[in-house]
């Protein structure tokens, strides 16, 4: 099924405000708008949702926009070419697993608010901005693939995050940067070809433990730089070819 929102004016594709249901196999496109108009889905303060194979494309803003609720899941769909986010969360608790994130114009998956958020096992690329933002507390990033982020590939802004067993290559400036978070934990990820460093930290009490951060910064930023904070900590993996130093310490980390 395809629900194409071409030439009908600003609308949201499809709104969901009721719970429990479980949706899949169908396409929205081309739903026209800024603001709170042009989202391919909205899932507004519903819980146990489920969306399987469903693509949000060539929408005017989001693809999927979960907006509080609990509870909800989003497996196995795309969310491309859109003029903003390819999903955004801003509330509640949603599962994103096995989904792709390709080619949308204000990165690729953002989680603003909310606690106990996962992303596993996932394809985000090619967006422009960030590729994944965790900028609330307590969520995930697990098993996932990120490449070509015009900006930086992960974002850690929330505290208590943690980012694992990710590839993570191509990142417009920096692999991973913790902004500020403190005790948020990265491990055993694959950071290459970023730009400026493979991972920024400026927060406190945040831990990086087996990673390999290989070939970043060509711009001459290195592999890892500690710019503030205090109690972080870089342990095992391997650090190497990096332009730049391997490893900087600008804090009383």
């Amino acid at each position: 099924m395809i629900i194409d929102g071409a030439n009908i004016g600003t609308l949201i594709g499809l709104t969901v405000s009721s719970n429990s249901n479980t949706m899949r196999n169908f396409t929205v496109k081309r739903f026209a708008g800024t603001g709170a108009e042009g989202v391919g889905i909205l899932l507004s303060t519903a819980s146990t949702n489920t969306l399987i194979d469903v693509t949000s494309r060539e929408n005017g803003t989001k693809g999927f926009f979960v907006s509080g609720g609990s509870g909800n899941t989003i497996t196995t769909s795309t969310a491309t070419l859109n003029g903003g986010l390819g999903i955004d969360i801003t509330g509640g608790t949603t599962a994103i697993t096995s989904v792709t994130v390709t080619s949308n114009s204000a990165g690729g998956i953002s989680v603003s608010t909310g606690t106990g958020n996962t992303i596993t096992t996932s394809t985000i690329s090619s967006n422009t901005g960030i590729g994944v933002e965790l900028a609330a507390n307590s969520n995930s990033l697990t098993g996932s693939t990120l490449g070509t982020s015009t900006t930086i590939g992960v974002l850690i802004a929330g505290s208590f995050n943690t980012v694992s067993n990710n590839t993570i290559t191509n990142s417009g400036t920096h692999g991973i940067s913790i902004s500020g978070s403190t005790n948020s934990a990265i491990s055993t990820n694959t950071i290459t070809g970023s730009v400026q460093r493979g991972l920024l930290i400026t927060g406190s009490g945040n831990t990086a433990t087996g990673n390999t951060i290989n070939s970043n910064g060509t711009g001459g930023g290195g592999g890892v730089l500690i710019q503030t904070g205090t109690g972080n900590t870089v342990t095992g993996g391997t650090i190497n070819s990096n332009t730049g130093p391997g490893v900087r310490v600008e804090s009383n980390s």
